[in-house]
């Protein structure tokens, strides 16, 4: 089989420069704005004018082309393609076509880009039992598929639809970005997102202030103004706070007491500002706990295709705090159940995962239910629909190109109501050998086949998509627009419920 060997390179694109500034803020390279931010100070001492915001720039992308086009030296140049590079990544796929029609391209190989975050083995093993080869990354354009972990991964846009699958959606980080998911899901409730799916995002997303955002600092510093955290509530908690950028596995997450709260409040009058890199959310006081721990699900959705969009639904399991969970407490420990710290058994024996079987027992067993098979029934219905909702609100920001798909794992709890509440939404979720492999096996080996499919033919309907898969009951369909359909809890003509999803 033949290779294409050519590298599309853009300055900034590559090398450390240009990762560090796609990691600080990827959403902003996408959008090309950011809308109602706070600008930074203008003039004075300290302050940051025009010119000097000009200078700044021209400055950092002069340095950043220079240091990448030094990491890359001469290997990165493949003999001969100088003006495939010089003219656009367009030659180089219009190269890969050629080959494909004429059967000479060598579909079964793969490229990884792995910054501080690798690849699991799980995912290099189920490519392996695919029949893939590895190949260097800076001949990523001779690989089909492109696999990529962390922010860093997004080092190239242009990716040949018609014989590539890349592992991220340009348009994603509307509701994988902490901040901008709750902007998403404020604008689809306005659309009215919720009425048709049966659940609003205000149903199952706690109310959020983004503190860059001048309109909701300043709406946020009124709600502590009117609590007037006074005598207990200066010492209960309140807010959770979490760093937008840079709040991995729980980094950066405090839990805010009354009187914290009246300290940002005096800071805010001085300043006219709030902490930056920060959503402030409601803290969820009636949080269901097992066996005295706090607890949060790792749940997965794939975008199999944008457009026409198919989106379905993947089970997935149960993290355990280390700590008991105290509803009183500001210790952030207590909340936490993704920490690195955290995967090992509680001091109490308690593991750090349960399977959502695991789950639906103790609530069966502890007399919290009476359907023995609540989860299946109940719960995950509902976390259809959560998702359907944050996808749906988020779908007419995302980039329709054939190449692109996702697998997204949303962290979500239950209060004692035992109503889901979505913590946030993360692209290239934990699938390490940590995880139990009967929660997760075989799942992205189907994804793989199913990528397969739809790069031979890319309107492939769901039956035909799915047949043969290794478990093709594991995913459930929340939105497939070559049907018309989005997933809904709003009972059927017949009176019958959305159908149980079955799980191990």
């Amino acid at each position: 089989k033949a290779t294409v060997s050519v590298l599309n390179w853009r300055p900034g694109a590559a090398g450390r420069g240009g990762m560090r500034l796609r990691e600080s803020r990827d959403h902003e390279m996408e959008t090309g704005e950011v809308a109602g931010r706070q600008p930074p100070p203008r003039g004075g001492r300290g302050g940051t004018s025009p010119l000097k915001v000009a200078l700044y720039t021209v400055a950092v992308a002069a340095v950043t082309s220079w240091a990448t086009m030094l990491s890359m030296g001469e290997g990165w140049w493949p003999e001969g393609v100088g003006s495939v590079v010089g003219g656009g990544y367009e030659a180089a796929c219009a190269a890969r076509r050629k080959l494909k029609k004429g059967g000479e391209l060598d579909m079964k190989q793969v490229a990884y880009f792995e910054g501080k975050i690798k690849v699991e083995r799980y995912i290099k093993d189920s490519f392996e039992e695919h029949g893939y080869a590895v190949v260097p990354f800076e001949k990523r354009l001779d690989a089909t598929f492109i696999v990529g972990k962390g922010s860093a991964m997004h080092f190239n846009w242009e990716v040949c639809g018609d014989s590539m699958k890349h592992n991220h959606i340009y348009g994603q980080s509307k509701f994988t970005s902490k901040e901008m998911l709750t902007h998403t899901l404020r604008h689809g409730e306005k659309k009215g997102v919720g009425r048709a799916i049966g659940m609003h995002g205000s149903e199952f997303y706690k109310k959020g202030y983004v503190g860059e955002d001048a309109a909701d600092c300043a709406e946020f510093m009124k709600w502590i103004a009117d609590a007037e955290f006074d005598g207990q509530a200066l010492d209960a908690p309140h807010i959770i706070s979490k760093a937008i950028v840079g709040g991995h596995n729980g980094k950066g997450l405090k839990i805010l007491s009354g009187r914290d709260l009246n300290a940002m409040l005096g800071a805010y009058k001085r300043t006219s500002r709030c902490e930056r890199n920060t959503l402030f959310q409601d803290l969820l006081h009636d949080q269901l706990t097992l066996k005295g721990h706090g607890f949060s699900m790792r749940l997965f959705f794939v975008v199999l295709r944008v457009k026409p969009a198919l989106v379905v639904f993947a089970r997935g399991y149960v993290r355990i705090t280390q700590a008991k969970f105290d509803a009183a407490s500001t210790d952030a420990k207590a909340h936490i159940s993704n920490s690195d710290k955290v995967w090992q058994k509680s001091a109490d024996g308690m593991p750090h995962f349960w399977s959502l079987n695991q789950l639906n027992n103790y609530l069966y067993e502890s007399g919290l239910v009476s359907d023995p098979m609540y989860v299946a029934n109940t719960l995950i219905p509902k976390f259809c629909a959560v998702f359907t909702n944050v996808f749906k609100s988020a779908q007419p920001e995302l980039k329709t190109k054939h190449a692109y798909y996702g697998v997204f794992g949303g962290d979500m709890t239950l209060d004692t109501s035992l109503n889901p509440w979505l913590f946030e939404v993360n692209y290239s979720p934990e699938l390490s050998r940590q995880v139990p492999l009967n929660v997760i096996e075989h799942m992205y080996y189907d994804i793989i086949t199913m990528q397969e499919r739809l790069l031979e033919k890319h309107n492939l309907p769901w039956g035909a998509l799915k047949a043969g898969l290794r478990n093709p009951k594991r995913f459930t369909v929340l939105v497939d627009e070559q049907k018309n359909y989005v997933y809904s809890l709003k009972e059927r003509t017949d009176g019958t419920p959305p159908q149980p999803i079955v799980f191990d």
